[in-house]
């Protein structure tokens, strides 16, 4: 039998490293994704410090879900997407749980991103 392995390592934002192994039985690959998951940060300087380098993820503030209204989300997403989303390496996420999350923003940044963040 061969292997697909896939190892995807996760930087969290206390610093912590997640590894996920993924094995499937085709041919034998080995692929390294990285993904920096960031809460907190400037995410425009995050994308300049390392696009080409690795994939990052987050920061749509949590404050702002939690009491933001549905345009102040869209309105956030679609600065993140424009910003951090060209030339690809970029995931749309809440920079942590939603908890505290009103059900309304939630809906608007799920439907805005499948909407508006679709890569060509």
């Amino acid at each position: 039998m061969v292997v697909v392995e896939l190892l995807v390592d996760v930087v969290d934002v206390d610093g912590r490293t997640r590894i996920l192994r993924q094995h499937a039985g085709f041919e034998s690959v080995y692929v390294e994704l990285r993904v920096a998951n960031f809460d907190r940060t400037d995410m425009h300087k995050a994308k300049d410090a390392l696009q080409g380098h690795s994939c990052i993820m987050g920061n749509v503030p949590i404050t702002l879900i939690a009491t933001g209204t549905a345009e102040q989300v869209e309105n956030c997403c679609r600065n993140l997407i424009d910003y951090c989303g060209r030339d690809g390496g970029y995931i749309l996420c809440s920079g942590t749980q939603l908890d505290d999350a009103k059900e309304e923003t939630v809906r608007t940044m799920i439907d805005f991103s499948k909407e508006y963040g679709v890569y060509p």
